[in-house]
């Protein structure tokens, strides 16, 4: 079981930015013995895009659906400036940084600490290319970003830094401009999780003027 938090604040959603990026179901690679497949969470990104499409046909933008070999880093990264919504349906923690110093030895940067699973690019890539931190998201330009929804475990969490907050995957998120994140506290069942987003979008959706804390009561 898991809980979801939201964070949101006032912004105007940029008209340039119109569309859904949904990810899941990745292929790990050299990180598959670290974190185990979650089947479900391809069923989960499918079922997303299938929702946006009907309930979104008459809006021009993009639908990116990025699965299996295709949900990594890069292409991420590549389709991120298109999209107004983001769902992401991945492996996600905090407190295991895979950010090192000059001497192979990890650093102890909060803002490294949270971190997404992608698909691994290619068997000679680094893990530096199959990770998102939230250090490197909270650098990204998400201002025209309506929602972000990390459909992961633990991805609300983030260290507390003086004078600073909670650093972590929500903070970095609203540092680089989106405007709501929808995010887990702790572990999230893969197959449950699902049937809870595909109430919540379709909640989101179909009535149109509903917030997604109030999309997510419902």
């Amino acid at each position: 079981e898991g809980s979801h938090s939201f964070l949101e604040r006032p912004r105007a959603v940029s008209p340039s930015r119109a569309g859904l990026v949904a990810l899941g179901g990745c292929e790990y690679g050299q990180l598959a013995g670290r974190y185990k497949p979650l089947p479900a969470s391809q069923s989960e990104a499918m079922m997303i895009h299938d929702q946006y499409a009907h309930a979104k046909s008459h809006n021009s933008g993009i639908n990116s659906l990025l699965t299996e070999t295709e949900a990594t880093k890069s292409q991420l990264l590549k389709s991120l400036p298109k999209a107004d919504t983001l769902h992401l349906a991945t492996h996600g923690r905090f407190g295991k940084s895979f950010h090192v110093d000059s001497f192979g030895l990890p650093e102890p940067d909060s803002m490294f600490d949270s971190y997404l699973v992608l698909a691994e690019e290619s068997e000679q890539s680094q893990i530096s290319e199959q990770v998102l931190t939230a250090a490197e998201v909270s650098l990204l330009d998400l201002s025209g970003v309506n929602l972000v929804t990390l459909s992961a475990c633990q991805t609300g969490l983030g260290r507390v830094s003086a004078g600073q907050g909670v650093q972590g995957l929500v903070r970095a998120f609203h540092q680089a401009g989106a405007r709501t994140v929808v995010s887990a506290l702790w572990n999230v069942s893969d197959e449950a999780t699902p049937k809870l987003m595909e109430e919540f979008y379709d909640a989101l959706w179909k009535e149109g003027d509903l917030s997604p804390p109030d999309a997510m009561r419902v």
